[in-house]
C-alpha cells in the first residue's frame, strides 16, 4: 500500500474520491516520502557498514581523510571506521579492532619481541587494499614501535599428496610462496 493510499484510508469515506483531496494527498505523500528517505539515510549513515556516498564524504571531512581515487565506497568506509577506532587508547585490542574493521579482516595482532605482528590468517597471498590497512596502523600505533606483517602462502608440503588435481587447478600462482614479485 502506498503512502497516499494510507493517508486516504484515514480520511472520511465521503471525501476519498474528491479531486482536491487526491491532489492534496499526492503533495503530502511526496513530502513525506522525502522525509522518510532522509530518515533512512540518517539511520544508514549511523553505521560504518551501511554508509552511502553522502555519509562517506561527511565522515572523511570530519576525520580529515583524503580518499584514494582507486578506493571503492566499501574501502573508504573501512578507512573511516579504522580512523574512528584509532582515536581511542592504543593497545593490541585497539589494533585488533582496527584489523577486524578492515574489509579483508582475518588478521591476528600480537606484540612479539618489541614490535606489533600482524598475521594474515585468511586468504593466501598479499591481500587487496593492504596499503589502507598499513596507513591506519601507522596512524594508530606508537611511532617508536615496529611492525611486521606475516602473510599466508601455500608451500609444496601443503599440496603434495594432500590436494587433488582439480583442487590444484583452482589455485593461483599468487597463493604460493615466492609466486608473486614484490
Amino acid at each position: 500500500m502506498s503512502l497516499k493510499d494510507e493517508i486516504i484510508a484515514l480520511i472520511n469515506s465521503a471525501y476519498r474520491h474528491d479531486k482536491f483531496i487526491g491532489d492534496f494527498t499526492d503533495a503530502i505523500s511526496i513530502v513525506f516520502n522525502r522525509l522518510i528517505a532522509i530518515c533512512e539515510s540518517i539511520r544508514n549513515n549511523t553505521f560504518f557498514d551501511s554508509l552511502d556516498e553522502y555519509g562517506v564524504s561527511w565522515w572523511e571531512k570530519h576525520l580529515n581523510i583524503i580518499p584514494n581515487a582507486s578506493q571503492t565506497l566499501s574501502d573508504r568506509s573501512s578507512s573511516i571506521q579504522a580512523k574512528y577506532l584509532s582515536s581511542s587508547h592504543n593497545s593490541i585490542k585497539l589494533l585488533q579492532s582496527l584489523c577486524d574493521a578492515w574489509k579483508n579482516g582475518e588478521v591476528e595482532v600480537d606484540f612479539i619481541d618489541g614490535k606489533f605482528e600482524f598475521k594474515f590468517v585468511g586468504a593466501y597471498g598479499v591481500p587487496v587494499d593492504l596499503d589502507s590497512l598499513k596507513e591506519a596502523v601507522d596512524e594508530t600505533k606508537p611511532a617508536h614501535i615496529g611492525v611486521s606483517y606475516i602473510f599466508k602462502y601455500l608451500f609444496i608440503e601443503d599440496i603434495h599428496n594432500v590436494k587433488t588435481l582439480e583442487e590444484l587447478e583452482s589455485i593461483t600462482i599468487e597463493e604460493f610462496a615466492l609466486g608473486k614479485d614484490e
